[in-house]
């Protein structure tokens, strides 16, 4: 007499082996929706830094910027106010001329010569340093658009095997 082979699983009788089943299927769906919100928060939270850091850099050049305006605004109205000095500096370090019966400390045109308009610009600011963060396999998979798929897919069988009712109620 054959014998039918019947495709079924055992039940689950041990109370212990069906508190496991359970808690690797919440563990299941818990992972699976972390590595979801993962995928959706890495990408937007590398622009949100590589912004800050191009907002950092304009920052930095418009605080040099501000200084020049500064410094050239102070100019004109020394010249306004026709101050001696600034006469004599403009007269020195452009038009080459020293007022009689005085010599040049520096001759124009040295290494050493103070001219007015390397004093009008003012030493850039530094700007901030790129920041190399380690980035992580997650980080790494999640911006590239093949593993931010292949994550994806992962996530949802995470998300599937967690939704899963088990084979056999327990007892």
């Amino acid at each position: 007499m054959p014998v039918a082979i019947r495709a079924q699983s055992a039940p689950v009788t041990d109370r212990l082996s069906a508190a496991v089943i359970h808690l690797s299927k919440w563990t299941a769906f818990l992972s699976g929706v972390a590595l979801l919100v993962a995928v959706a928060l890495i990408p937007p939270a590398s622009d949100l830094d590589t912004i800050q850091r191009q907002r950092d850099r304009i920052l930095a050049m418009e605080q040099t910027d501000l200084a020049r305006i500064a410094n050239y605004q102070a100019l004109i109205h020394a010249i306004d106010e026709r101050d001696p000095d600034t006469i004599r500096l403009l007269m020195a370090s452009e038009l080459q001329l020293v007022p009689r019966g005085r010599t040049a400390l520096v001759v124009p045109g040295q290494p050493a010569d103070s001219r007015l308009f390397e004093r009008l610009e003012p030493m850039p600011t530094p700007m901030p340093a790129e920041a190399a963060a380690p980035v992580s396999t997650l980080a790494r998979l999640a911006g590239d658009r093949r593993g931010r798929l292949i994550l994806l897919a992962i996530g949802g069988l995470a998300l599937l095997w967690g939704l899963m009712p088990p084979l056999a109620e327990p007892d």
